[in-house]
């Protein structure tokens, strides 16, 4: 009796992994549904932009303002800017993320593109795993591409970076950058 309940329950534990493996076979292989061809191909050609670091096409690739949170504080004087805002206005976290993150396109190209999109952080960002998920938002397409920019290890969580198109005229454009965490 005791054989034939341990080859019972052998069997629905194999019949449950092999479901769930194929379920994971089929939302790893997500990334490479027809739909998200457009899309990968605009990444690859906004790479291709900022390598060349020819800023009217990037402005052609950007929206007219890229959500950019790591852009308020490439500086120690713009570090202090957002502490004493923090520090003198009960309102900063409004301010902060209702205005001063959205930066118009040409301040991201002169101030933040060569900061941000090093050689380093390019290179990362061709040779790590991208994950693309669509988002519909506020009857908006977008994009939103994840790339790990640092794995995790016992010593630190690790980060990703997410970079937003949205399509705009039928056109994707690159409108957001940031890190998590």
């Amino acid at each position: 009796m005791e054989g034939q309940l341990f080859v019972g329950r052998f069997w629905k534990v194999l019949i449950c992994c092999m479901l769930i493996s194929v379920s994971c076979k089929e939302n790893k292989n997500a990334n490479d549904q027809p739909e998200n061809a457009e899309i990968e191909k605009t990444w690859h050609q906004f790479l291709e932009v900022v390598e060349s670091g020819n800023k009217e096409k990037f402005l052609d690739f950007a929206a007219s303002e890229i959500r950019c949170y790591e852009c308020l504080e490439n500086t120690p004087t713009e570090q202090r800017q957002l502490e004493s805002l923090s520090e003198k206005d009960s309102l900063w976290y409004d301010k902060l993320y209702d205005d001063l993150i959205y930066i118009p396109a040409d301040s991201f190209v002169k101030k933040d593109l060569n900061r941000f999109f090093t050689p380093s952080f390019l290179k990362i960002l061709r040779l790590n795993e991208t994950i693309y998920h669509h988002l519909n938002e506020d009857e908006m397409e977008i994009y939103e591409i994840l790339v790990t920019t640092i794995e995790p290890t016992d010593e630190h969580e690790g980060m990703q970076h997410s970079f937003q198109f949205q399509k705009i005229n039928g056109k994707w454009k690159f409108s957001e950058v940031s890190s998590i965490p």
